[in-house]
Formats: structure tokens, C-alpha cells, sequence
């Protein structure tokens, strides 16, 4: 087998968008978003609103953080999907099925 054979057998191919509006919508619709993040935090502190964004930050980041850890280590023990990992999650510990 020469390089190029090796090369075709491990390369991966790469998603594409099938036309070009496809791909304007897609950018426009992360631009909006976006926009949206940015936009929110600066209206919601003009117009009082500036405890709710401190009270709300610091629950993202507490209840956020222990999420996406014990979201990972069940990834992890598990070996499956979220699904997967939900059910065997249930054989553990008695857990409600997924299902």
C-alpha cells in the first residue's frame, strides 16, 4: 500500500453546505444570535435589571459547572449515548428510565 492509498483510507470527509443559501442563512442566523447575547445583558442593566444578571450569572456558573461535570463523568463511566448512559444510570441506582 503506498502513501496515497494510506492517505485516501484515513482521511476524512467534511461536512458541506448543499448551496449557497443554505450557508447565508446559517451565518445570518448566528449573526442574529449573537447579536440577541450581546444585546440582552446591555438592556436588561439600563433598564434595572442589572441584580437579575448578577443572580442569574451566578447560578449559570454554579448549577452550569456541576451540570456539565456529572454530565461528562456519566458520559465517561458509561461509554454510550445520552440515552444509553440514562439507562444504565437507572441499573445503577434505581434511577427513572429514560426511555
Amino acid at each position: 500500500m503506498n502513501n496515497n492509498e494510506t492517505e485516501k483510507k484515513h482521511h476524512h470527509a467534511r461536512g458541506r453546505f448543499s448551496g449557497r443559501i443554505g450557508y447565508v442563512l446559517a451565518v445570518a442566523g448566528s449573526a442574529v444570535g449573537l447579536g440577541n447575547i450581546w444585546r440582552f445583558p446591555y438592556l436588561a442593566a439600563k433598564y434595572g435589571g442589572g441584580m437579575f444578571l448578577l443572580v442569574y450569572l451566578l447560578l449559570i456558573l454554579t448549577f452550569g459547572y456541576v451540570l456539565i461535570v456529572s454530565e461528562t463523568a456519566l458520559g465517561r463511566m458509561t461509554r454510550k449515548s445520552p440515552v444509553g448512559a440514562g439507562n444504565a444510570f437507572q441499573h445503577y441506582h434505581g434511577a427513572v428510565n429514560c426511555t
